[in-house]
């Protein structure tokens, strides 16, 4: 049985490709955010550990907005990300604590 593992979503997007007002992540999809479409996913392991949000510095209150209401918020992390998708993910690993046996888990 795992005892720590880590999962961490990179949401640091400006949703050029998509072609919309705003990052996809934000727009509603039956109600909620995408995003919380996938906190909730990776939630349904109750044995998470902790979940890293990789969020675009300019949507960084919006992204902490949907994390604030989840159930899970204390075991989520808000980062910035980087100018790079690469930059975003090692931004995202970064803020994990240092333990080389644990795995984690990244959505893209």
């Amino acid at each position: 049985m795992l005892k720590q593992w880590y999962a961490v979503i990179v949401a640091g997007g400006t949703g050029s490709r998509f072609g919309g007002s705003r990052p996809k992540q934000f727009y509603l999809l039956e109600s909620r955010p995408v995003l919380q479409w996938s906190i909730d996913a990776f939630f349904q392991c109750p044995s998470l550990t902790r979940l890293v949000v990789v969020s675009h510095p300019d949507w960084i209150e919006e992204t902490g907005r949907i994390i604030r209401k989840q159930t899970f918020s204390d075991r989520i992390t808000l980062v910035p990300g980087g100018s790079y998708r690469q930059d975003s993910c090692r931004n995202g690993l970064r803020s994990l604590p240092d333990e080389p046996d644990a795995p984690v888990l990244i959505h893209d």
